[in-house]
């Protein structure tokens, strides 16, 4: 792999992580095909990170050594791998003879999940997380290997059963020096397919949506019902105005929660919605409505670590009034308030 003399903003853009995974994927199945072949046997690629995640996941190979905590733990792995270096390497029999034995319960499967384990990942990067569930090709320039996530289930604390296999069709590699005036990325119809599955990525999720009872915190199961749910016709005269098209009107009226959770009140609960007409009930500043989530941003970061309804979140935490919080700080989208008349007519 290799750096182009590409401008600037291209570099910044570059999917590195992607196309380091992609060229070590092909690298690996160009020495399987060596070791079938009795050919050369030389992994071309970053091989650092298949150490790493050897390591990570396999207790047997790690022996004793304590997992590094510090971010990237591929340079904590390093400075181990340093002090650890023997010259006895295993040969490729051994290697092989070593891996057959190992079962499923010999494996990590969730390495960076482990509740002993703090390892904190910079809120830049937290927006990125979900493309681990994206079953698409990485591709660096002409090379393209598929990231198979319908295939490790286990890493990704999914069921077996909850994931749909799909069959992929291999693109075929293109030959550098015939093909050294071309662009890649729109030459063949192969490339042409790949690079319009990476860019629209968020499409090939095994994992669908995101789980809100979970991150609203519910403590009852009951809880959300009482207000997706909620009878409309009771408030028909706060909000004649507000309708969509084809679809009933939800008003989430936090009175409804407060008769049945009476250790809550406007001083102490908060509801945070993207439709302000929503709170529209409410006593005032008892609710923030922050910009509606956009799947084509990927750089959306609000609920991640770090981001902007979390930090709100947190300096909320803090106080011990919800409604003296909101008022002098401001979030979001602004509330309907009386002054919306032609709303409240």
């Amino acid at each position: 792999m290799y750096l182009p003399l590409l401008n600037l903003e291209e570099i910044d853009d570059y999917a590195w992580g992607a196309a380091t995974l992609g060229t070590l994927k092909c690298a690996m199945k160009n020495v399987v095909k060596g070791c079938e072949r009795e050919k050369s046997k030389m992994l071309e690629g970053f091989s650092l990170a298949l150490m790493v995640f050897a390591l990570e996941r396999f207790p047997s190979v790690r022996g004793l050594v304590p997992k590094p905590t510090e971010f990237p733990l591929i340079l904590g792995w390093m400075k181990k791998i340093k002090e650890k270096t023997t010259k006895n390497e295993p040969c490729v029999a051994e290697v092989i003879s070593f891996f057959s034995q190992i079962k499923v319960d010999d494996i990590d499967w969730l390495p960076y999940c482990e509740p002993n384990r703090m390892v904190t990942l910079p809120a830049k990067h937290c927006s990125q997380l979900w493309i681990k569930y994206a079953r698409v090709p990485c591709i660096c320039f002409q090379h393209i290997a598929y990231y198979r996530a319908d295939l490790c289930h286990r890493q990704l604390d999914l069921e077996r059963k909850d994931v749909k296999l799909k069959s992929i069709t291999n693109v075929k590699l293109m030959n550098l020096s015939r093909h050294k005036d071309k662009d890649w990325r729109t030459h063949t119809n192969g490339y042409t397919k790949a690079n319009t599955e990476w860019k629209d990525r968020n499409k090939y999720l095994v994992k669908k949506g995101v789980d809100v009872g979970q991150l609203l915190n519910y403590s009852d199961d009951d809880l959300a019902p009482d207000f997706d749910n909620y009878d409309v016709k009771q408030s028909q005269e706060e909000c004649k105005k507000i309708s969509r098209i084809g679809k009933p009107v939800f008003i989430k009226q936090l009175a409804k929660v407060w008769e049945k959770y009476t250790q809550y009140n406007e001083t102490n609960t908060l509801l945070v919605d993207d439709s302000p007409y929503k709170a529209i009930c409410n006593p005032a500043n008892t609710g923030i409505f922050p910009l509606s989530y956009d799947c084509a941003r990927f750089d959306d970061n609000s609920l991640g670590l770090g981001g902007d309804i979390q930090m709100y979140l947190d300096r909320l935490a803090m106080t011990n009034n919800v409604q003296e919080f909101v008022k002098k700080n401001p979030f979001g989208k602004l509330p309907i308030t009386e002054t919306h008349v032609d709303l409240l007519k």
